[in-house]
């Protein structure tokens, strides 16, 4: 038994736009209250409610456990906007900076246009604590990786 390598590997722009800061801030923030609201239809009626397609399609990309994951998104509006104001933040300051101790990125070398980008750290079973893991975590559950097309 020792330590496992747990990470992100991921692959995109070269460069997040600064122009498009604000429009990916608005999307994050146009999911999370989508997600809430599905949660508050949810909490009605829990043992007998059908999740949307949609809900299901976007949380069920990283876990299995779909109630768990809609309790994350029991926000106010005002933390809404600054979660998704930091979670946008954090990914411009990771992906154009590479400013974290716990990621690497390179050129693609088969399209210098992308970058690969990885973030993770060795642990013993439970999630990496490093701010690029994390910041990864939160964009993905945000619906901010896809809206840059990191993949």
């Amino acid at each position: 038994m020792g330590q496992d390598l747990v990470g992100y590997l991921l692959k995109g722009p070269y460069e997040l736009p600064e122009e498009k800061r604000a429009e990916a801030i608005a999307h994050a923030a146009g999911l999370i209250r989508k997600l809430r609201t599905e949660y508050e239809a949810y909490l009605e009626d829990p043992p007998n409610y059908v999740f949307s397609e949609e809900v299901v399609a976007h949380l069920s990309r990283y876990s299995i456990d779909i109630e768990f994951e809609l309790e994350q998104f029991d926000m106010d509006d005002a933390t809404i906007e600054g979660a998704a104001t930091e979670a946008v933040n954090d990914l411009y300051n990771i992906w154009n900076g590479n400013n974290a101790r716990d990621c690497h990125c390179r050129t693609d070398p088969d399209d210098r246009s992308q970058v690969l980008f990885f973030c993770g750290d060795a642990t013993w079973g439970d999630d990496p604590d490093g701010y690029a893991y994390l910041t990864i975590k939160e964009c993905r559950r945000y619906g901010i990786l896809e809206f840059f097309n990191i993949r």
